[in-house]
C-alpha cells in the first residue's frame, strides 16, 4: 500500500502541530527557568549604614586641594594604555 497525498499531508500537518507546540513549551520552560535562577541568585542592596559607614572613613590621597571635577585624579593616573595586538599566526606548509 502507498501513502496517498491526503495521508502524506494530514502526516505534516500533524508534525507542524507537534513542533508548535515544543516551541511554545520550551519558551515557557525556558521563561520559568529564569525565574528560578532570579529568585535563587538574587542580588544584595547596599544597606544605608554600611555605605555611610565606609564613605566617612575614606581619605582623599592627594594633598593638595584643588576644587575641580576630577580633582582626585592626576595625570598618571589616567585610563591605560590599549594591549598591542597579537602577531599573527603563520602555518608553514611544505
Amino acid at each position: 500500500m502507498h501513502p496517498t497525498a491526503s495521508t502524506r499531508n494530514a502526516g505534516l500537518e500533524l508534525l507542524s502541530r507537534i513542533n508548535r507546540w515544543l516551541i511554545a513549551a520550551a519558551v515557557v520552560v525556558a521563561g520559568f527557568l529564569s525565574l528560578l535562577a532570579e529568585r535563587a541568585f538574587r542580588g544584595h542592596t547596599a544597606s544605608s549604614t554600611g555605605s555611610s559607614a565606609v564613605s566617612s572613613t575614606v581619605q582623599p590621597s592627594s594633598s593638595g586641594s584643588s576644587s575641580g571635577p576630577g580633582s582626585g585624579l592626576s595625570s598618571s593616573q589616567s585610563a591605560p594604555a590599549p594591549a598591542p595586538a597579537p602577531a599573527p599566526v603563520v602555518s608553514g606548509g611544505s
